[in-house]
């Protein structure tokens, strides 16, 4: 689990610089590691948010809200 908190993490942190690609590939290594980690697909639908992915932006945000419902920052990114 440390290891996709890890890879999330820094993800988000690429995702905040603008590098939308690898930080997707580090999100996607989080969800490889733990496929039921709530904040990797939370920040997977921010960086869908970035590039204007509505769709795929929404997909994400509710499998973490699908995951953990009482964590209120999925729903306030989803809208």
């Amino acid at each position: 689990p440390a290891m996709a908190d890890a890879f999330s993490g820094r993800g988000l942190a690429l995702a905040h610089k603008g590098n939308f690609d690898n930080a997707l590939r580090d999100i996607e290594r989080a969800i490889t590691l733990n496929p039921r980690h709530p904040t990797a697909y939370s920040h997977r639908g921010f960086v869908f948010l970035s590039r204007r992915e509505y769709d795929r932006a929404i997909a994400a945000f509710d499998r973490a809200i699908e995951i953990s419902p009482n964590e209120p920052d999925s729903y306030a990114m989803r809208g």
